[in-house]
């Protein structure tokens, strides 16, 4: 099983793709930014949410917050076509015999939207 990214949407006032494309970040080296991705499995309609970090290395610091580590994933520039390429690669890249599988991967870097509902594996 493998698992597909179905969309993007930041977190930004405007919250879609193409207003992230048109309203780049003003340091593209040192800037971060959170995203729901709807990600589901390869020849499934069907569909989680997930919320990620990314950030480059010089922004995770102020990204990670109060928390002890950055839990997100890393761009070499926060661009629209690098946050997009190195997402979907990260999640593409994914395999699990099942969807459990899968997910459990993801959680290392996303949150997943029932996070905290069902106990882990």
């Amino acid at each position: 099983m493998k698992a597909i990214l179905h969309s993007i949407e930041p977190h930004t006032t405007r919250g879609d793709w193409q207003s992230f494309v048109d309203n780049p970040s003003v340091d593209p080296w040192d800037a971060h930014g959170s995203f729901t991705l709807r990600i589901g499995s390869e020849g499934s309609l069907g569909a989680d949410l997930f919320d990620v970090n990314v950030s480059t290395s010089a922004a995770a610091g102020r990204a990670r917050g109060k928390a002890r580590y950055f839990r997100g994933i890393l761009v070499e520039q926060f661009t629209a076509e690098v946050v997009e390429r190195t997402l979907r690669e990260y999640v593409e890249g994914l395999k699990g015999n099942d969807w459990q599988q899968i997910l459990d991967q993801l959680r290392k870097v996303m949150h997943w939207e029932y996070e905290g509902m069902y106990p882990p594996h």
